[in-house]
């Protein structure tokens, strides 16, 4: 494995592991040359720390990767109910109409094109599958009267699905709070999310698999440690290694579906104030000057407000002079 020295340190002769993607030491210090070549030469010694890290980090990896070896386990989709419904019975797939519960629906079959399971989470009859007939109602969740967390717990149990290791809720923040409850390990697509807009726009993408994997274009996506939840990848920031909403990664994650939001939302914001390359900032720095020039150029040309008016100020200090009107009588006197 390829050693390093520690940027700006006089001795080369201690060696260091670099971890994976970044210009860290596994000792956390900044990475500098590589020090292979002085292996065996008189003081030579590897860094205690980065040895330790890493065995920890490779027996992990293993592990995560013996894990992901195993059948990916099917997905369970957890989308929302809606106010908008039929005035009639019917089975839960088909008794919802408003356009935010379609949506979620839409996205959640993509999900689950290969297989998988779709639960509605209903506020007033907790999760339910498809199938099951439902007569309209009315019930908002959080009111009283509405489905609670341990309600939601026993259900899970019932259907099998409360050890569910690859879980997405796709809704909005009342519907996703009581569904970690559940699966505090399930992927939120639309968490960070501002507003309905926002929403639909994402779940239409999710419909289109636009966030596919092995998009060429795009980015690699990375799994989190400790998690065998593949739906959601992250973005790997080079700077320290981890995610950019700060999760851990155990390695790249070839299923992922999803970008998580808030991975996406810290790139675009540090496109956003990508600070100007050196040579394009000299270049806006020359041209201020240059305009700063013009313009101390035109103020002192003649026939312009400070060439005409102030440079040619009476001695005593008088801006202009009146003449006066023989009509205005004493006033000019």
């Amino acid at each position: 494995m390829k050693t390093y020295a520690i940027r700006g340190t006089r001795t080369k002769l201690t060696g260091h592991y670099r971890q994976d993607g970044t210009r860290i030491t596994f000792c956390n210090k900044p990475v500098g040359i590589p020090n292979g070549d002085f292996l065996g030469l008189t003081g030579w010694k590897m860094c205690t720390r980065c040895v330790k890290a890493e065995q920890r980090d490779r027996a992990h990896a293993e592990q995560v990767a013996a894990q992901f070896a195993e059948p990916m386990p099917q997905p369970i989709v957890i989308i929302p109910c809606g106010a908008a419904k039929l005035d009639h019975a019917a089975p839960a797939a088909e008794l919802y109409t408003g356009s935010y519960h379609r949506a979620c629906r839409r996205a959640a079959d993509t999900l689950t094109a290969n297989g998988g399971t779709i639960l509605i989470l209903s506020a007033l009859h907790g999760l339910v599958p498809l199938d099951r007939i439902l007569a309209p109602y009315d019930m908002r969740m959080g009111a009283a009267g509405s489905v609670t967390p341990d309600l939601l717990r026993k259900q899970a149990r019932e259907l099998g699905v409360d050890r569910a290791t690859n879980v997405t809720i796709i809704a909005g923040l009342s519907y996703t709070a009581p569904a970690l409850a559940v699966w505090p390990h399930a992927a939120t697509p639309l968490a960070g999310l501002p507003g309905m807009g926002h929403h639909l726009r994402a779940l239409a993408a999710i419909a289109a698999a636009e966030q596919a994997p092995a998009a060429e274009t795009g980015p690699d996506l990375y799994a989190p440690r400790g998690s065998r939840n593949l739906t959601t990848g992250h973005l790997l920031d080079d700077a320290t290694g981890r995610a950019h909403c700060g999760a851990e990664l155990a390695g790249p994650n070839g299923a992922a579906v999803l970008t998580c939001a808030a991975c996406r939302h810290a790139v675009e914001a540090e496109a956003a104030v990508e600070p100007m390359a050196p040579a394009d900032r000299e270049a806006a720095e020359v041209e201020a000057m240059f305009a700063a020039q013009l313009v101390t150029e035109a103020e002192a040309t003649v026939g312009t407000w400070r060439g005409e008016w102030i440079g040619q100020a009476a001695a005593d200090g008088a801006l202009f002079t009146l003449t006066p009107d023989r009509e205005q009588g004493a006033l000019f006197a």
